[in-house]
């Protein structure tokens, strides 16, 4: 059985620079810098607290009950398209 040793590449070899660059470029992104604090692009609050509900005919407006308040909810986007205040 015959071993192949594996040689580095001298300096004087025409890859020798591509495969220098080529490790740095490895190390440097093994140092990527990661970000790790985000801004909250929405805000998703409670939609329904119990009570009643409703559709309307497509299936995509909801109206819920969240404490004395309504709400009417878009369910594609989930946007709050309105509120009802209740008498508290």
């Amino acid at each position: 059985m015959q071993t192949i040793e594996k040689k580095s590449p001298a300096k004087s070899s025409p890859n020798f620079a591509v495969e220098l660059s080529q490790r740095a470029a490895i190390h440097i992104m093994s140092k990527a810098i990661v970000k790790t604090t985000f801004e909250a692009s929405r805000t998703l609050r409670p939609i329904y607290t119990g009570g009643s509900t409703a559709l309307d005919a497509s299936g995509r407006i909801l109206l819920t009950c969240v404490g004395e308040d309504a709400l009417i909810i878009d369910l594609e986007t989930g946007d709050q398209l309105a509120s009802l205040e209740g008498v508290s």
